[in-house]
């Protein structure tokens, strides 16, 4: 028969001990979480062991300061969660650094059933460190073709081209050509490396490549994603301006077919602006206002930095001129105040008639509007002073569109080309500003601008 007091005392000896055990346990992991929520891993550490990411948190704060206590812990976070891609990838930096190059690659390959862009990419660049380029063009399309963040395209295309020594044809091949990303910072990085290394003159083929690549892409997901390739469209048109305007013509043609670009077809003769009756209410290849702090058009009046001067279309209620550009100057306004301009190409030598129709709403001197023909290194090329009486009143002079400078500017080295060759075409700039008559007091007065023209003299008016 069994000694029930013996078994009842057994009994009583076992669930002390195992509340104990709940205690001491419960014990230890308050001890752990509070040396983890004041920041002590090392304490922490020391009552839990078997926590990965206390670990983990040790290691990360000595990546830098002590790479080989680094080491240790990662390794022992790394061994208690097997499948932390941040574990490995913290690691991966730590062998790095210290030029442990076999294993930190070993580390990266073992995650690949779980790739990511910074892993592929951090690949990449320990093929780079190995001297191994056609490693790292192949880890460059993997981290590419798995990229889920828009932002690395630029530092991936920036990276492969100062390893590369500029090959553009082989990062055109590794990047995915349906991404809109990848297609602008290539074509940004064109437009880029030919005025650093060709003096600006002359689209080099990888900007001819970038641009198509931006004409062939799928429809835009959205209007935000049409904007951005439409601005990575304008700032390659607006430096094939300044620096190969004969080239314009064509981009301009195809990038209207594409959709990147907008308005009018863009005039070689006759009429050389556009909207010169500022229409009201504006549309967008009119007059348009910046959006997100950019310009939003090329061919088109685009406003400038008003130097407080405001500056807006308005409806006149003259059926004659019914909108008009208003200039609202409250005396506070700059000395030379660029208020608005447009870009237009033409060939040099070619005689043309400017005029603009303009008044003064109220009684007071309305001297120092301008309209200012500008070549695109900035010179003044010609000048139209407006007449703006009470009433409407017509201002008109002649003028030949200029070849280019006597003297052209200096290049990015400081040296100056020996001679020009005259190119068929120009890029020229109609600003209209106030300059303020020498001895003349601030304006307090709003101008009224309308029937800006520019027309070859053939076209006569």
């Amino acid at each position: 028969m069994l000694n029930q007091p013996r078994i009842r005392r057994a009994v009583g000896i076992l669930l002390i001990a195992f509340a104990l055990a709940l205690a001491g346990a419960s014990f230890v992991s308050w001890q752990a979480d509070s040396a983890a929520e004041a920041g002590d891993w090392a304490r922490a550490i020391a009552w839990r062991p078997d926590v990965a990411l206390y670990h983990l948190r040790l290691g990360e704060l000595n990546i830098a300061t002590n790479p080989p206590l680094a080491d240790r812990e990662l390794t022992r976070s790394l061994q208690l969660d097997p499948y932390n891609p941040v574990t490995a990838a913290d690691l991966a930096t730590v062998e790095i650094s210290l030029r442990r190059h076999p294993q930190a690659s070993r580390l990266t390959q073992r995650m690949a059933s779980t790739t990511s862009f910074d892993e592929r990419w951090r690949e990449a660049n320990l093929r780079l460190m190995r001297h191994d380029l056609a490693g790292f063009w192949t880890e460059t399309q993997l981290a590419c073709a798995v990229a889920d963040r828009d932002d690395v395209f630029a530092s991936v295309v920036s990276r492969a081209l100062t390893v590369s020594n500029y090959d553009f044809t082989r990062l055109y091949a590794v990047l995915p050509h349906g991404n809109d990303h990848a297609a602008e910072a290539f074509l940004d990085a064109a437009v880029e490396y030919r005025q650093l290394k060709s003096g600006g003159e002359n689209p080099v083929p990888a900007e001819i490549l970038g641009f198509r690549w931006l004409q062939h892409l799928p429809p835009a997901a959205d209007a935000y994603a049409q904007r951005e390739r439409e601005e990575a469209a304008e700032k390659y048109l607006r430096d094939l301006l300044l620096h190969s305007p004969e080239a314009v013509p064509e981009v301009w043609r195809a990038g209207r077919a594409a959709g990147l670009f907008h308005g009018a077809p863009l005039a070689r003769s006759g009429e050389l602006v556009t909207a010169g009756s500022f229409p009201h209410p504006v549309p967008t290849e009119a007059f348009p206002p910046p959006v997100a702090g950019s310009r939003t058009r090329i061919f088109g009046w685009l406003r400038d930095d008003s130097g407080r001067v405001l500056v807006d279309t308005v409806v006149t209620g003259d059926s004659a001129y019914p909108t008009a550009l208003a200039l609202t100057f409250d005396g506070d306004e700059n000395d030379q105040v660029k208020l608005a301009h447009q870009w237009f190409v033409a060939r040099p030598g070619t005689s043309v008639v400017l005029s603009a129709v303009a008044r003064s709403l109220r009684p007071q001197p309305s001297g120092g509007v301008l309209l200012i023909l500008r070549d695109r290194y900035g010179s003044e090329r010609g000048r139209l002073a407006l007449a703006a009486p009470a009433d409407w009143q017509r201002s008109q002079t002649s003028l030949v569109l200029p070849p280019l400078p006597v003297t052209p500017p200096r290049q990015p080295d400081g040296s100056r080309p020996d001679r020009l060759t005259p190119a068929p075409l120009e890029a020229y700039e109609l600003c209209l500003e106030y300059q303020r008559p020498l001895g003349a007091l601030p304006l307090h007065n709003e101008v009224a601008v309308t029937r800006v023209s520019l027309h070859t003299a053939a076209e006569g008016r």
